[in-house]
């Protein structure tokens, strides 16, 4: 993690014939607290007979143990399109606005080798842009395991009151491009926040770390 070993271990296996996958070794690897959120490879290396390295890698994310946060008192959290969001836009308030909180998720494991025209999602791609609010949040150009859980329907492009300029996570569906995450700035400085099929409200590591950045950046 940031070019240092977190843990590292060895384990004799021995001659493993040729044949079908299996267990060869176990290793408890114990990941010490972190105080930020970060990025984690976990990398294997097996050697054959005549020392000849076979290596493999995958990417974790590490979260420190912190339950949901707390909403800033000059934050207000209001459903899209709302008379709530009208009235904390009228009283100058920064907003969360939340879209789409239902529906069924988007995207299923196996969905990119699926045949698109007999399968239940609608979505074919993710991308995610750099921006102030994701703070500690770790992020990648592209749709990760670590947004995967995260990942719902957002809601069918145009949205009305962002444009391009405020995208922040983007889906293209079959039929349509879906805006997950927003971000704008109001002419009376306030700012607001739009996510939609993005669960930053489940009871999961990532997402309290993501909803604690957004409300970090909404907060005066």
């Amino acid at each position: 993690m940031n070019g240092r070993s977190l843990v590292a271990g060895t384990a004799a296996l021995g001659d493993r014939p040729a044949g079908p996958a299996a267990t060869v070794a176990k290793i408890r690897i114990v990941i010490p607290p972190t105080a930020r959120p970060a990025k984690a490879v976990l990398k294997a290396v097996v050697s054959d007979r005549d020392g000849k390295p076979f290596a493999n890698a995958w990417d974790f994310w590490l979260f420190p143990r912190v339950g949901k946060p707390e909403v800033p008192a000059d934050v207000a959290i209001a459903d899209f399109g709302s008379p709530e969001a009208e009235a904390a836009r009228k009283a100058g308030k920064n907003i969360l606005l939340v879209g789409n909180r239902k529906g069924e998720r988007d995207i299923y494991p196996g969905w990119w080798g699926t045949d698109w025209r007999n399968a239940k999602w609608t979505q074919n791609g993710v991308a995610t842009i750099p921006h102030p609010l994701f703070g500690a949040f770790p992020q990648e150009p592209f749709l990760s395991p670590l947004l995967f859980r995260m990942i719902g329907q957002g809601t069918p492009l145009p949205v009305a009151g962002f444009g391009e300029k405020d995208f922040v996570i983007v889906g293209e569906g079959n039929t349509d491009f879906k805006l997950y995450l927003a971000a704008k700035t109001r002419p009376d400085g306030g700012r607001e926040v739009f996510v939609s099929g993005l669960d930053v409200f489940a009871d999961m590591p990532e997402s309290h770390a993501l909803l604690s950045d957004i409300l970090s950046y909404l907060k005066r």
